[in-house]
């Protein structure tokens, strides 16, 4: 498990999924169109990967100090709009 500190990812304005700065080789991973979650304590889910080719960091990630609420995983957030109806 990594703990991304503060300065170490960022929101782009009206978007709502962090950017992460990779730990390792610098690089700013989107997360997208990968399939993230963000839970209320700032844990990220799946596992995140590096999109750098020639960077070799994958691990669980925390984000510290994330106050913006919980981000369903896209999955997730399929399936609880398809139970709206119910």
């Amino acid at each position: 498990m990594t703990l991304l500190k503060r300065d170490s990812w960022y929101v782009i304005s009206g978007q709502t999924k962090p950017v992460i700065i990779c730990p390792l080789c610098g690089k700013d991973n989107l997360g997208d169109p990968a399939p993230h979650g963000v839970r209320l304590d700032g844990m990220i889910y799946n596992s995140v990967i590096c999109e750098n080719p020639k960077c070799t960091f994958h691990d669980f990630v925390t984000l510290e100090g994330w106050d913006r609420g919980e981000i369903l995983h896209r999955s997730m957030a399929s399936s609880a709009s398809a139970g709206d109806g119910e």
